[in-house]
């Protein structure tokens, strides 16, 4: 499911979301399939598309228990900013980051990626 997309310079296409199980995110002859951190589990995606619509980068943040991207954004230096929220821990194995514990119901998370 989508929730945010934004176009930056050199009309970049960016998307943010989460998706369940296994999804390719460029179909076709270049496939680039992801597939969640546990079955049933959503994990949170960025995606980034060149101005021809061509997957140019997918990133996934997943973990134990439900991770969503809600709001992305280009940013001046190249990358990318994503905001979100988590339930339970994101697992630094797909997010690349120290594990982050959830403290309560359910927390935010803010991801800058580089180019």
């Amino acid at each position: 499911q989508l929730y945010d997309l934004a176009i930056c310079d050199n009309d970049r296409l960016l998307y943010t979301g989460h998706f369940q199980g296994e999804m390719d995110f460029a179909p076709g002859a270049r496939q680039s399939i992801q597939t969640s951190a546990r079955p049933g589990d959503a994990n949170a995606f960025l995606l980034k598309l060149d101005a021809d619509a061509r997957l140019k980068n997918i990133k996934t943040v997943g973990g134990i228990g439900v991770e969503m991207g809600f709001a992305i954004t280009g940013l001046s230096e190249g990358g990318f900013a994503v905001a979100g929220v988590f339930n339970a821990q994101l697992d630094p194995r797909m997010a690349r980051l120290e594990p982050l514990a959830n403290r309560g119901k359910s927390d935010v998370f803010l991801l800058k990626v580089g180019r």
